[in-house]
């Protein structure tokens, strides 16, 4: 009988140790959860939808003119940038942003035709991929208990990696041959500004960003300055 009232007794008194513990990691991780980290690192990637605004119409006319083709421009869609960014956090509001970014940009014309009755698709794109080191001023408002809304808006600096045109006409869109060349009229450096908005918490973040170049990318005539829509998905670590 005294067995059991003390493994009762045990019993209890270890229920009421566990459900204590529980209480202290439960307070322990909301003060974590509510706090801010002063520097904080992520890795991110996302989806651009980019373009050239300027001459591209006037230059799509002369190039429809040379080629006799319909050329329509168009976006350069669903290519994949990959960054590391660096936050240095004063307040819980405030965040001062920079880090690296590999991002493609471009844009392309495309046009579809038929000859005898077999359809064909054509295809001129202007590939650019930069290196990019955003500097930005980010503004967040707290809009639940674990999610913030963020501001965010800046300078771009971008250093050219790759610039390529290609050419293709085809049958079949599985099997395209490509003419590739280089694209040596580009600027080798240029600078952007930056606007994004998006909602973040303690693990991660999504957002949308816009950039525009202020000068044009090609060294001759053509005044084609870049422009680039982002879905942004970010980790942090």
């Amino acid at each position: 009988m005294k067995r059991v009232i003390i493994c009762c007794l045990l019993t209890s008194l270890l229920e009421s140790v566990v459900a204590q513990s529980d209480y202290q990691d439960i307070d322990l991780n909301q003060k974590k959860t509510g706090s801010r980290k002063i520097f904080e690192f992520s890795i991110y990637t996302g989806v651009n939808v980019t373009n050239f605004i300027g001459d591209v119409d006037a230059f799509g006319d002369t190039l429809n003119f040379i080629t006799g083709f319909d050329f329509e421009k168009t976006y350069r869609s669903f290519i994949i940038p990959v960054g590391l960014s660096i936050s240095v956090n004063p307040t819980p509001w405030l965040s001062l942003k920079t880090g690296a970014l590999y991002a493609p940009k471009g844009m392309k014309y495309k046009d579809s035709f038929s000859i005898e009755g077999e359809e064909y698709g054509a295809h001129v794109v202007f590939k650019l991929n930069y290196i990019e080191i955003p500097t930005l001023i980010e503004l967040s408002f707290k809009t639940s208990q674990d999610n913030r809304l963020y501001i965010n808006g800046g300078l771009t600096p971008s250093y050219i990696v790759s610039s390529k045109m290609i050419v293709a006409v085809w049958t079949d869109p599985f099997d395209k041959e490509d003419e590739t060349e280089d694209w040596d009229e580009v600027r080798s450096h240029e600078l952007g500004y930056t606007l994004g908005v998006g909602l973040k918490n303690d693990f991660n973040y999504w957002g949308v960003q816009y950039e525009k170049g202020t000068k044009s990318v090609s060294t001759t005539g053509l005044n084609f300055i870049n422009q680039t829509f982002t879905f942004i998905l970010g980790v942090y670590f």
